[in-house]
């Protein structure tokens, strides 16, 4: 008996060492570290660019990837103090002396044509009180009085209705962007002006508005560097503490390709604002991206194309909100949802102009199924892999999820284990990946019980509790002109494991035509033929447009999807759906 078991022991040690040897890291999950934070938010959109008709509206898109907040900063025009208040002279309690429903020459939508966009899909406002980039118009200290009390009014529009106006729009205030910044802030202008302005806004806003929470400045990277930067965020926090104005959260804003800037801001801020008593002020980072120096160097323009839109963005943005997560950051807008042109070399849209999602974009689909979950645990890692940043969570009925990005140069392996006993093998497994290689978030199946995470990549995987019901969705970008489609099921938690038949049809008039798993054929009566048969994984993807397609001549056809023991079962038991109706626009 002693010596079999000896030898049972030695087999389980080999197999483990084996894992070892070829396994890069392994991450440990434990207890729950705190809540996984909603940092969900962009800058601009949903609405086309400013005067530029030929970008599209991109507000399918955002409820596609899961934004949820917008910080209403260049539009450009719409939501800007120098368009809705434009002349500082003007009596700022009378409605005339605003302007709400039109960009004036800046734009060609108002304010409250975005608003309205917000407010009809869900997505929440963050309220940004300044200008937008070459649009500002920073108040003279004359002006500065009428333009604090300006700042009450535009949020009794939003908030009260005031003037025929919005309610319950707005939840944060943020009074100021990059004033440490020539750009923002005139250089004719002293920094201790732009203090008081703050000061003597949020204090207005807190009379009018006790329970909305007000802060800013919206600092530059800057403001927690060395030297000047340093001396101007200390500056205004003391400022601000003398004065008695509310200061609720603080803001900055940082363009990096290092998440280990981010954590460094992050601490710098917390400790100058915990020493001087402001300990339950949140920070927000309402800007941030990846770095790069435009050019029309077509060769230095093609690395800034990995840097801002491809895998490799979406790997450093990734790793960037995994930071954010550690730090406690409460609120973060990427900047931006879109970009004005096609010849904007900046390129910092996770949509291009036609809609399509960026990998960026795809990306932060991802951070949004995370962001669902509650708990956020913080794996222990087994190794240190250069490169590789990783975090986990667990819903309420055991379900996990592990978010890991891979900026490093090359291919990882890596695994997960529990501290409580559980195994990857108690969990049906799917695999999300972004990467050059897909146009769409592409989703694997795992076999075995390690995952190779290639360079410039991010990996959902998900330990999917056997619970919930049937759904048939769809993922699309684009217009007809240029569309991604793919078609998704979530199988139903009892039927996880079973052996059945998924199908795909596609209906056009009274013309069906089904999918086979090789092409689609046209079904005039008879055995209707199965996408794929087999024992069922807990989602099921199908790319089905993976790379962008003129779908115009499609227009009216309706796609389904569903699965059964056969055709028949499945529409008895209406187990399928429709996912997708084409257009002709």
């Amino acid at each position: 008996m002693g010596r079999r078991f000896c030898v049972l022991a030695a087999g389980i040690l080999a197999s483990a060492l084996a894992l070892a040897d070829t396994v890069d890291v392994t991450y440990t999950l434990g207890s729950a570290a705190g809540m996984v934070q909603p940092l969900l938010g962009v800058n601009a959109g949903p609405l086309h660019w400013a005067k530029m008709t030929t970008t599209m509206d991109t507000t399918h898109d955002f409820l596609q990837i899961g934004v949820r907040s917008v910080r209403t900063h260049d539009m450009p025009g719409a939501l800007d103090m120098a368009v809705m208040y434009p002349d500082r002279t003007k009596d700022p309690t009378l409605q005339s002396s605003y302007n709400f429903t039109s960009g004036g020459s800046v734009s060609d939508y108002g304010s409250d044509d975005v608003v309205t966009v917000l407010k009809n899909n869900g997505l929440g406002m963050y309220l940004r009180i300044w200008d937008s980039a070459q649009g500002v118009v920073a108040p003279t200290a004359s002006e500065r009085a009428n333009w604090a009390l300006a700042a009450v009014e535009v949020v009794r529009h939003y908030q009260e209705g005031k003037w025929s106006g919005f309610t319950d729009m707005v939840s944060y205030v943020e009074i100021g962007n990059e004033p440490d910044s020539e750009f923002f802030w005139p250089s004719t202008y002293t920094k201790e002006e732009f203090y008081a302005l703050y000061s003597d806004t949020a204090k207005a806003i807190r009379a009018a508005f006790p329970t909305l929470k007000i802060g800013g400045p919206g600092i530059t990277r800057g403001g927690y560097q060395p030297g000047t930067g340093q001396q101007w965020t200390r500056g205004f926090l003391d400022y601000v503490r003398t004065s008695g104005a509310p200061l609720d959260f603080f803001s900055w804003h940082t363009y990096s390709n290092s998440a280990d800037d981010f954590a460094t801001g992050a601490a710098f801020y917390r400790s100058e604002l915990d020493s001087r008593g402001y300990t339950a002020t949140e920070q927000h980072v309402t800007e941030w991206h990846t770095f790069v120096t435009p050019t029309n160097d077509p060769t230095a323009d093609a690395a800034n194309v990995q840097t801002r839109t491809m895998g490799k963005a979406a790997a450093l943005l990734t790793a960037t909100w995994i930071t954010l997560q550690q730090n406690g950051i409460k609120q973060a807008f990427v900047y931006r949802a879109n970009d004005p042109s096609a010849a904007d070399h900046s390129r910092y849209g996770i949509f291009s102009t036609d809609a399509l999602a960026r990998r960026t974009a795809l990306a932060f689909s991802l951070w949004s199924e995370f962001a669902a979950y509650g708990d956020r645990i913080d794996p222990v890692a087994s190794a240190t892999v250069t490169g590789l940043k990783a975090l986990a969570t667990q819903r309420s009925d055991g379900q996990v999820a592990m978010l890991v990005a891979n900026t490093g140069a090359a291919t990882a392996k890596w695994t997960v284990a529990f501290s409580d006993g559980r195994r990857l093998a108690d969990f049906p497994l799917s695999l999300k990946t972004v990467d050059d290689n897909h146009a769409l978030v592409d989703v694997g199946i795992p076999t075995g019980a390690s995952f190779d995470i290639a360079a410039n990549s991010v990996q959902l995987l998900t330990l999917h509790a056997r619970t919930g019901s049937f759904s048939a969705s769809s993922t699309s970008f684009g217009t007809a002109s240029a569309l991604l489609l793919g078609g998704n099921l979530k199988i139903a938690g009892s039927d996880i494991g079973a052996s059945r038949s998924v199908y795909l049809i596609a209906a056009l008039g009274n013309q069906y035509y089904l999918h086979n798993g090789v092409g689609w054929v046209h079904w005039t009566g008879g055995v209707i033929p199965a996408y794929s048969t087999g024992t069922l994984p807990a989602l099921v993807s199908v790319p089905i447009l993976s790379a962008a397609s003129n779908a115009q001549g499609l227009a009216g056809a309706q796609m389904f999807m569903g699965y059964g023991t056969s055709a028949e079962e499945m529409l008895n038991a209406a187990r399928f759906g429709l996912i997708y109706t084409f257009t002709s626009n």
